[in-house]
């Protein structure tokens, strides 16, 4: 992580993304550009950025932009160190960063795949439980 805090702007490839390398540099402070591609594995940082309310500022629609924003990250100090400040602000606001919750959502989600499990391995749960179950988790 201490690595990562070091660089400007992580540049996000299209076709291939940076995934988890993406989540480490916004904790780390530093933005990542990205153009969303057409497949999943290329729509991730768009989808981490979006969770952070960043979309608008740092996904691009074409590469003309993504060099645009590119280019103005990369001449504007002050710019980058805005992005910086912000982007540390949201982190400690977003629950995408939120450990704890995210382990507690993950702990409800193994029991209640268990309960279900469970339930219908002796053939007693009926559709009206199920539905329960997951209004729980949501």
């Amino acid at each position: 992580m201490m690595r990562l805090s070091c660089g400007d702007v992580l540049f996000d490839p299209r076709y291939y993304s940076t995934h988890t390398v993406a989540v480490d540099s916004l904790w780390a402070g530093v933005p990542v550009i990205t153009r969303a591609g057409p497949r999943l594995v290329s729509r991730v940082p768009a989808s981490i950025l979006a969770s952070l309310g960043l979309d608008k500022v740092l996904v691009v629609r074409n590469w003309q932009e993504y060099q645009d924003v590119a280019q103005a990250l990369v001449k504007s100090k002050h710019l980058r160190q805005s992005l910086r400040h912000r982007i540390s602000e949201l982190r400690l606001a977003s629950r995408l960063f939120q450990r704890s919750v995210y382990t507690k959502r993950v702990i409800q989600i193994l029991r209640m795949a268990w309960e279900v499990f469970a339930l219908i391995g002796e053939q007693r749960i009926s559709q009206k439980r199920l539905f329960h179950l997951a209004g729980n988790f949501a």
